[in-house]
C-alpha cells in the first residue's frame, strides 16, 4: 500500500444535529473561511490577515470572523488599512443558528 494513512470526513463536534448538510457547502469561489471562537491576542488573527492581504489569490476566498474579538475596532481600522474590507466579514457573537448556518456554508472552519 503506497499510503499508510486514510483520510475521512468528520463533522464538528459543537453540531449536535448530526453530520452537516453537505449540500450547503460552497462549491464555488470564493472559498469561503471562517474564524470564529474567543478572539485573543494568542489566536494571532492581526497577523494572518496582514499575511492574506499580500496573498496573490485573495480574491479566491472570503473570510468570516465570528465571535468575541479583543479589539474590535483595531480590527475594523486594520481591515480599512489593508483594503481588504471586501474580503473579510467580521459577523462578532453569533446565534448558534447564525454560527451553524456559517459553518455548514463554509469550506474552512
Amino acid at each position: 500500500e503506497k499510503y499508510r494513512y486514510k483520510l475521512e470526513f468528520i463533522p464538528l463536534a459543537y453540531n449536535g444535529k448530526g453530520v452537516p448538510n453537505l449540500s450547503l457547502r460552497n462549491k464555488k469561489l470564493p472559498y469561503q473561511l471562517i474564524i470564529m471562537g474567543y478572539l485573543g491576542s494568542n489566536r494571532r488573527v492581526l497577523e494572518f490577515l496582514k499575511y492574506f492581504a499580500n496573498f496573490p489569490a485573495r480574491d479566491m476566498f472570503h473570510i468570516s470572523i465570528f465571535g468575541s474579538f479583543y479589539d474590535p475596532k483595531k480590527l475594523k481600522a486594520l481591515l480599512r488599512t489593508l483594503n481588504i474590507e471586501k474580503y473579510v466579514t467580521y459577523k462578532g457573537y453569533v446565534s448558534e443558528t447564525e454560527l451553524e448556518a456559517g459553518l455548514n456554508y463554509s469550506n474552512l472552519a
